[in-house]
């Protein structure tokens, strides 16, 4: 479906929408973000709900939309440096896929939509410019997450009108039943629960007041019951790793104190709610068996990297194994970037990871006061990539928001690294020039 093939009705209700939020979007370019967000995470339920599951093309009309509005705000808006040196292996990225599909003599229209998952990480790097920022995408994220685990959840106690028409199918994916909330599949709700359980245990433990750490820990029982309801493994395994590495850094001497005891209130939480305990149990089940799915897995990265091996510098070109192999993917994000667009891709795709937490660390020791949240997105991080080893989700765009979120939090002005442990006092308290400077939005 093409721009103009959407329903007049649909057309002018966004268009309304667009032109009442035209100010805010510029004055507050987090908007922008928390749109884009907003827009991906609902998508299937728009797809099906609204428009009969056809396809609209998303990335036409994000740019149509925002990318004006989110230029003029970083230029005439925004007063915090664009480090280009940050998103700048995103945007080599996506030059690589059109290089790829190019150089493999693929369509370039039919193939498209493999660039909105790099547009949607610059495009949400530039619309937050600090901290407070994130924080308010990374909660409004939240938010989406507990609705759809409650949408979930109903799905899991037998209402079948909860799923929506694409989900049917994976009802009972692998023998287990799958309890879906409103993504297309259920690895993508695991992924984005499995993300959620670091962020909500640290605020748990470390926002300033009282209601804020009770709705962080509700948060975070609503993400480990949608991991049980999709009985992803990969989820769980990422979640609680993430989780651990957030602890370790938060305060090494009480993390174990702290995890034993989140498992003795998981624990009996779960036994106490029937529902729950099915679940968790299927969970544990699915997590404890090699089954045919886990099998196939070294076959499926064997054949990715067979792929490489014949075209090794760009790879095949996108969704290579469907086209050779007739599979969706390896079941790997790593191998899956490596046999669709080769060495300089993966180049560009690890160095995404590395300088993501690169960014972290830097703001961790620049933000001393903000050191609960920076943790929590540490974990996400660190969650999201343990699922992407035995999932391909690098063309996942809410996938993309973590990384775009911790190169963005590089943005923000703070306190130099060494000025609170060693520098003197003095220079710690030196004014930083380019605040004084006027508001230029300019781009590094």
């Amino acid at each position: 479906m093409e721009i103009l093939d959407i329903p007049a009705l649909y057309l002018g209700i966004g268009a309304l929408v667009w032109v009442l939020f035209t100010v805010l979007f510029f004055w507050k370019s987090e908007w922008i973000g928390a749109a884009l967000v907003t827009i991906f995470f609902f998508a299937q339920v728009i797809l099906d709900l609204f428009l009969g599951g056809v396809n609209i093309p998303n990335g036409q009309l994000i740019l149509i939309l925002f990318g004006p509005l989110l230029l003029a705000s970083v230029a005439l808006r925004q007063d915090t440096p664009v480090r280009v040196v940050n998103i700048l292996p995103i945007f080599l990225l996506a030059v690589t896929i059109v290089v790829s599909i190019i150089w493999n003599g693929l369509p370039i229209w039919d193939n498209k939509t493999q660039l909105m998952s790099p547009i949607f990480a610059i495009l949400l790097y530039l619309a937050i410019p600090g901290i407070r920022e994130a924080r308010f995408l990374i909660n409004l994220f939240l938010l989406f997450v507990v609705i759809s685990t409650s949408v979930a959840a109903l799905q899991y106690m037998g209402f079948e009108n909860m799923y929506l028409p694409s989900q049917r199918r994976l009802s009972e994916a692998g023998g287990f039943q799958r309890g879906i909330g409103l993504a297309n599949h259920f690895w993508m709700t695991g992924l984005y629960c499995a993300a959620t359980i670091p962020i909500a245990v640290m605020g748990s433990l470390t926002a300033k007041s009282r209601w804020k750490r009770q709705l962080y820990i509700v948060t975070g029982i609503f993400a480990v019951a949608g991991l049980t309801f999709t009985s992803l493994r990969a989820g769980l395994i990422g979640g609680v790793f993430g989780t651990l590495l957030a602890l370790f850094f938060w305060n090494r001497a009480t993390a174990i104190r702290y995890s034993v005891a989140a498992l003795v209130v998981l624990g009996l939480l779960f036994a106490a709610v029937p529902l729950l305990r099915t679940s968790s149990e299927a969970l544990l089940e699915h997590t404890t068996t090699l089954d045919a799915s886990a099998k196939r897995r070294p076959e499926l990265i064997m054949q990715g990297l067979e792929i490489w091996r014949k075209a090794p510098l760009l790879g095949a070109g996108p969704k290579s194994m469907l086209r050779t192999f007739d599979v969706g993917d390896t079941h790997n994000s790593f191998v899956n970037v490596l046999a669709d667009y080769g060495l300089i891709g993966e180049t560009f795709f690890l160095a995404v990871v590395v300088m993501s937490f690169r960014s972290l660390r830097r703001a961790y020791r620049r933000f001393p006061e903000e050191k609960g949240f920076i943790l929590g997105l540490t974990g996400a991080l660190a969650g999201i990539y343990i699922v992407s080893i035995v999932h391909s989700v690098n063309y996942i765009e809410l996938y993309w928001m973590f990384p775009a979120l911790a190169l963005a939090i590089d943005r923000s002005r703070g306190q130099r690294p060494g000025a609170a442990s060693g520098e003197t006092q003095a220079s710690a308290m030196k004014p930083d020039i380019r605040i004084l400077m006027p508001r230029s939005g300019g781009i590094r």
